[in-house]
C-alpha cells in the first residue's frame, strides 16, 4: 500500500451511543404496556427540529467522529497519486500537480480528504466510476 496514507492512520476511536429516538422507544417498553403504546410521531418527546438533525448528523446518529489531519504537501499529492494509480486514472504528473495545489488551496486545507475530494472530482471528469 501507499506508506503515506497507511503512516497516517495513528489513532482510531470508535464510539457507539444511542440516538435520543431509541432511548425515548425503550422507555416507552419499560413504563408502558405493550397494548397501550401509541405508535406515532407526535407522541415522541423530539421536536421535528431534532429528528432533522438526527436524520443529517452522522456523528449524532453513529457517534462516529472522524479526524482529518494536516499533512505536507509531498503526502497530499502521494495520496492523490495512490489512489490514481489504484482506480486506474491516468493523468500527467505536472498537470495533477498543479490541479490538485489549486484544489487544495480554494478549499483552504490539506489533507487525506481533500485529496480524497480532489480525486473524486478527476476520476468523473476522467469518466472513471468508482462505485459499483
Amino acid at each position: 500500500g501507499n506508506p503515506a496514507i497507511q503512516n497516517g492512520l495513528q489513532r482510531f476511536v470508535v464510539r457507539i451511543i444511542m440516538t435520543k429516538r431509541q432511548v425515548i422507544a425503550e422507555q416507552d417498553e419499560t413504563l408502558r404496556p405493550a397494548a397501550k403504546k401509541i405508535k406515532n410521531e407526535r407522541s415522541s418527546a423530539i421536536s421535528p427540529s431534532e429528528a432533522v438533525e438526527e436524520k443529517v448528523s452522522l456523528s449524532d446518529r453513529f457517534g462516529l467522529w472522524l479526524g482529518f489531519h494536516p499533512c505536507d504537501q509531498d503526502e497530499y499529492l502521494a495520496m492523490i497519486r495512490g489512489y490514481c494509480d489504484a482506480y486506474g486514472v491516468a493523468i500527467d504528473d505536472a498537470i495533477l500537480r498543479a490541479e490538485a495545489i489549486e484544489w487544495q488551496a480554494t478549499r483552504g486545507s490539506r489533507s487525506g480528504r481533500v485529496a480524497w475530494q480532489y480525486f473524486t472530482d478527476l476520476a468523473g471528469r476522467k469518466g472513471v466510476r468508482l462505485s459499483g
